[in-house]
């Protein structure tokens, strides 16, 4: 069985660390698209405030972060996404 991507996590790049990062295997898979994935999570306290507001502003770091990130890859296409959750549920994910 062959692999189709490899993972990482908390890779460092560009003064940050990458929470998860999926890269194609396309040595095996020659045909396979060469687009690496960019995931960045952020952990809401059960406790804290949950509305709006405060999800746009963590998108909005989010943004940030990913861009600079997918600075690092600029010979590839890179899918961002975000993802804010508390312990138990997501509360917003979307691909920026």
């Amino acid at each position: 069985m062959f692999i189709a991507y490899n993972t990482a996590s908390e890779r460092e790049v560009r003064q940050g660390y990458m929470d998860v990062v999926l890269y194609p295997n396309d040595i095996t898979f020659k045909t396979m698209r060469p687009d690496v994935w960019i995931v960045e999570f952020k952990y809401i306290k059960a406790d804290e405030k949950q509305n709006e507001e405060v999800l746009d502003k963590l998108e909005s770091e989010a943004l940030k972060q990913l861009e600079k990130y997918a600075k690092a890859h600029k010979d590839r296409p890179c899918h961002k996404i975000f993802i804010a959750a508390t312990n138990d549920r997501i509360l917003r994910m979307k691909e920026i």
